[in-house]
């Protein structure tokens, strides 16, 4: 760990529901400004409204690549947005303009820099003891910067007061093949050692002069657990029709269900310990349904479906429903390499070496621009719970009657996602295309 230049923030939870934004907790003898608390909620919430839609712009954009058909897609959409608001806070002219649009991000990048601010602090959870979370959960930034060139000091100082990362010193010019070992071995110790190799050989080279790392690692019990003994054999059908033997998980419990006979599907939230991360799972009405559902199924809708959710699931004033769950056992690591994924997204000029996108990382004028954004994920579904992990890169280089229980049977495709509730923030969002694929 490199304090202070990474925070690391462990937190009660991972969850896929959408609730209010709570007050922030103060540990001193002063009682909180209100004024001060609801400003910081509101650009906090602003914040996380813009990561989720930028999720679901980005799911959209992977779901449809050929290259995709018929495969799991797993992916922290928190971990990309806060990397490339960190390269956005370097960024200047057409290249920021396009962040901010593409990230969903406000113009006022003071509101940028609170909200992320605000995230961070919320998910780290700082006033309730480990013991007590239910859950791991941590997010680190660190800039890996070439020694020797005039960073801006006012670059480092806003990404290390509001991202919690600072400058690592790297020599990509004498030894860059060392650095992304070093990079690396960074991105595992971040996240349990489940992010392996994040930068390819010949990811980096003598041109690199930066690169932007973001971390984040979630491992979480259900609140209650699968019996092991009551998982069983069953086909899995996938889109294309063929059919695979699948391991699901039983139990039948009380959980915030929700049925949308109008799109066709019907979701659920499976909540961790603690209560305050769940995943929630989209299942289409329609065995080859899946498709049709990630074109219907806009950030609005989701964001309704999760605050739904979250009603019926407050522990006072819920109303949840006896449900039987069938949901497979699955394990899913995925890599993406984002620059064309992005460009579709309309952020083109801060790969544009001509544009000379990011004249606000140097005191002096330069030639940096992007080079790749590399992203990785794995997830592991089982009786227990989940965990899961993701990393992201920005490389900047120079020139180059009692009615019957329902049944949520998930033998079928499904959407689902991971949200801390809290802050109503997306962090994972993925499709189970098939359950046994690795």
């Amino acid at each position: 760990m490199f304090l202070p230049l990474v925070r690391s923030l462990t937190a009660v939870g991972l969850a896929l529901g959408v609730s209010l934004f709570a007050g922030m907790t103060d540990t001193s003898a002063v009682a909180p400004n209100p004024q001060a608390v609801s400003a910081k909620n509101d650009v906090g919430q602003r914040v996380a409204e813009a990561n989720n839609a930028f999720a679901f712009d980005l799911y959209a954009v992977l779901a449809a690549d050929p290259d995709q058909k018929g495969k799991n897609l797993f992916f922290s959409p928190f971990s990309i947005e806060a990397a490339l608001a960190m390269t956005a806070a370097g960024a200047s002219g057409e290249a920021l303009s396009e962040l901010q649009k593409g990230l969903h991000l406000p113009q006022d990048e003071g509101m940028t820099d609170a909200g992320f601010g605000f995230l961070f602090d919320k998910i780290n959870a700082p006033n309730l003891p480990p013991e007590k979370r239910g859950y791991q959960l941590s997010t680190a930034n660190a800039l890996f910067a070439q020694k020797g060139v005039d960073w801006s000091k006012a670059y480092i100082d806003r990404v290390a007061g509001k991202y919690g990362s600072g400058i690592l010193d790297a020599d990509f010019i004498r030894d860059f093949e060392k650095e992304r070992q070093r990079i690396n071995t960074w991105v595992e110790k971040e996240t349990n050692d489940k992010i392996k190799q994040l930068l390819a050989p010949g990811v980096l080279s003598v041109e690199t002069r930066m690169v932007l790392v973001n971390a984040i690692y979630f491992k979480g019990d259900w609140a209650t657990a699968f019996d092991k003994q009551a998982t069983l054999n069953a086909p899995f059908t996938r889109t294309d029709g063929t059919r695979v033997n699948a391991k699901l998980m039983h139990r039948t419990g009380r959980y915030a269900f929700h049925e949308d006979a109008q799109v066709g599907y019907k979701a659920i939230e499976l909540p961790y310990k603690g209560e305050q991360v769940g995943m929630i799972v989209v299942l289409p009405d329609q065995v080859n349904g899946l498709p049709a559902l990630e074109k219907k199924l806009t950030v609005e809708k989701f964001s309704a479906l999760a605050k739904t959710l979250a009603q019926k699931s407050a522990p006072m004033t819920g109303a949840r429903t006896d449900v039987e769950v069938f949901l497979p056992k699955f394990k899913a690591e995925t890599s993406y390499l984002l620059q064309k994924p992005l460009e579709t997204l309309g952020m083109r000029a801060m790969f544009s070496s001509g544009k000379r996108p990011l004249q606000r990382l140097t005191s002096s004028p330069n030639e940096l621009f992007v080079s790749a954004v590399v992203h990785k994920g794995f997830v592991d579904v089982n009786e227990e719970g989940t965990e899961a992990a993701a990393a992201t890169a920005v490389i900047v280089g120079v020139t180059s009657v009692a009615p019957p229980k329902p049944v949520f049977k998930a033998d079928h495709p499904f959407l689902f996602a991971i949200v801390h509730k809290p802050t109503n923030t997306i962090l994972f969002l993925g499709r189970v295309e098939d359950p046994t694929a690795k």
